[in-house]
């Protein structure tokens, strides 16, 4: 006969919380659903159990786990702490689906001994938090324009200076001067830090070329800024697990999987600042990328 048990949401939450305890601590003796005797007689419930001896010092930990509808409020810190300090533990955890109440926050804090936190399981996603990570990409473009002083008193030169080209006075290439610009921008031969920069040309090496010839020069550059814009959004995880501690807001994981961050989306969908300054949010994650353009 094959025996069926079922375990209710709660019991399960207690599971996953254990077995995610043990995935990051693998020789700790994690124990779920544990009966010790307190100091005041009573036979107490602890939904995870940690104990340990380090340098030869007895470590204890119980850990509370809370599958509510509704946020950990300060009555719940409080019979925690009840149960912590009657079995002697050195260290009280409460782990919860829904948050905690900001009088729950300041009650663990007062008393020091208690961790408030989440999980992070996305392998049991009606367990676990939904977490979205804030990201800044910082898209660079070039601002330019080009510069030129001649010895040739009838340089004549093309209106449009897109289309100024320059002859090598050795091998006779021609470069149309904004396309070579543009290729050295998108194969990173030149600059792409925050700044202002000179790509220049030298006169010994190349002269220019004009509707009605050649012509020498002593100066042809192209003077760029590389500036800056930033896109602020945030990014699904899709897989990973961890342990997010919410008095420290830190999430404490041995990695994680983001959703795909697509550019075309970021454009057209995160909030976007022209200084850095201005963003108040913490980003996890701080890119940069540039501008391409066609040759």
């Amino acid at each position: 006969m094959v025996q069926i048990i079922f375990m209710r949401k709660d019991q399960i939450f207690e599971k996953v919380a254990a077995e995610l305890h043990q995935y990051f601590s693998p020789n700790a003796p994690v124990k779920h659903d544990q009966k010790i005797i307190g100091r005041s007689g009573v036979l107490r419930q602890i939904d995870v159990l940690i104990e340990d001896e380090i340098a030869t010092y007895p470590l204890r930990i119980v850990i509370d786990c809370k599958y509510y509808s509704s946020k950990v409020d300060i009555n719940d810190v409080g019979q925690v702490w009840d149960l912590v300090d009657d079995v002697r533990a050195n260290l009280g955890v409460i782990i919860s689906n829904a948050g905690f109440t900001s009088g729950a926050k300041k009650r663990a804090l007062e008393l020091g001994r208690m961790k408030l936190c989440s999980i992070l399981d996305l392998e049991n996603k009606d367990f676990s938090v939904k977490l979205a990570l804030p990201m800044i990409c910082e898209l660079r473009k070039p601002v330019f324009n080009f510069k030129v002083a001649g010895t040739d008193s009838n340089m004549n030169l093309h209106v449009d200076e897109k289309l100024w080209q320059i002859e090598n006075k050795i091998d006779g290439n021609v470069l149309n001067v904004y396309q070579d610009f543009l290729s050295k921008w998108n194969s990173d031969e030149i600059s792409h830090e925050v700044g202002s920069h000179i790509l220049a040309y030298s006169p010994s090496d190349w002269r220019l070329i004009g509707p009605n010839g050649s012509f020498e020069f002593n100066i042809l550059e192209v003077n760029y800024n590389s500036v800056p814009r930033y896109y602020v959004g945030f990014v699904p995880l899709i897989e990973g697990k961890g342990i997010i501690d919410i008095q420290e807001n830190v999430l404490k994981t041995r990695g994680f999987t983001t959703d795909k961050v697509v550019f075309e989306d970021i454009q057209k969908n995160w909030e976007v600042f022209d200084n850095l300054n201005d963003i108040k949010i913490k980003p996890v994650f701080h890119f940069v990328a540039s501008d391409m353009f066609l040759s």
